[in-house]
């Protein structure tokens, strides 16, 4: 019996050791991608660059405040942008190996619930009642955007070789430069009770200029308004 008990406590002993010596790597590992992810960063700002600038037509940046540009040394700017009081727009530019038409480029894998990794360092952007996050490091040129969508609920708008624009109620959808890949961005709802996220509306627009693809998402502020018809679509394209 008392061999039996020594074998326990031993072993006991052992996967404590492999926890703690395992939770020190991670600590570790994450300490490392933190100071990596801090050190990337440049000063946020409250001016867009031209080429966002461009995105919105003159008529609708009256009504465009510029809530914060998160700018790196390593990867494109976020711009969060409150839009005539009732909406939250967010811009990002993905730039591809070559200059190509967006029908080729863009690849919808629906049904995906993108989720941080725990060994990956984000960068996260408050938009009320949804996040827009985008993971730390550099981002190389891509041949493919891989479009990740948890709904159901998608209607494909206006769609041409230079745009494409999507209209879905979901509580996540995500960016993948690889199939089953890791998220480099996560938009999506925040959680409520019961480990539940926001479900909500929004409008998606891609727009393609020369070797660059803008990726443009647009939400109600109040979860339980509605988005009317191709809003972002005349923001960009001056209807």
């Amino acid at each position: 019996m008392k061999l039996i008990k020594i074998k326990k406590v031993i072993a006991g002993a052992i996967i404590l050791v492999i926890i703690i010596l395992g939770i020190r790597k991670c600590t570790k590992h994450f300490d490392k991608g933190l100071i990596n992810s801090l050190s990337e960063d440049l000063p946020n700002t409250h001016s867009l660059t031209e080429e966002y600038l461009t995105l919105i037509k003159t008529k609708y940046r009256s009504k465009s405040l510029v809530n914060v540009v998160r700018r790196s040394k390593i990867r494109n700017s976020v711009a969060g942008i409150e839009f005539d009081k009732n909406y939250q727009l967010f811009i990002y530019k993905i730039d591809l190996i070559k200059d190509t038409s967006l029908k080729k480029v863009l690849v919808i894998t629906p049904k995906i619930e993108a989720k941080e990794e725990l060994r990956v360092t984000y960068k996260l952007t408050d938009a009320g009642f949804y996040e827009f996050i985008n993971k730390s490091g550099p981002v190389p040129n891509v041949s493919n955007i891989y479009i990740g969508f948890n709904t159901d609920s998608i209607t494909k708008g206006i769609t041409n070789d230079s745009l494409i624009t999507y209209g879905l109620v979901t509580n996540n959808l995500s960016i993948h430069y690889k199939e089953n890949d890791i998220a480099d961005i996560i938009v999506k709802g925040k959680e409520q009770n019961l480990g539940n996220s926001v479900t909500m509306p929004i409008e998606v627009l891609f727009l393609k200029r020369k070797s660059s693809v803008f990726f443009l998402t647009l939400t109600a502020k109040n979860v339980s308004d509605t988005i009317p018809p191709n809003l972002l679509y005349n923001i960009v394209t001056n209807q």
